[in-house]
């Protein structure tokens, strides 16, 4: 029970953190439940890390 809790806990606390990056980047909260499938989300992970993020300012060229 008590490894129940922290499972639960640790989803929780990653799903609440990643929320705050991804909105922060641009996206909507809800990108993040993306990740709980199998296989998509490894698909977000490379789509989040190699995307133009929608509030990246324009004088930044991450892609030099």
């Amino acid at each position: 029970a008590k490894r129940d809790f922290s499972v639960v806990g640790s989803l929780f606390l990653d799903s609440l953190l990643g929320g705050r990056i991804v909105e922060k980047a641009g996206y909507p909260k809800l990108f993040i439940l993306c990740l709980l499938i199998p296989f998509l989300n490894i698909v977000i992970i490379w789509f989040f890390a190699f995307s133009k993020w929608p509030n990246l300012k324009p004088d930044i060229d991450v892609f030099k």
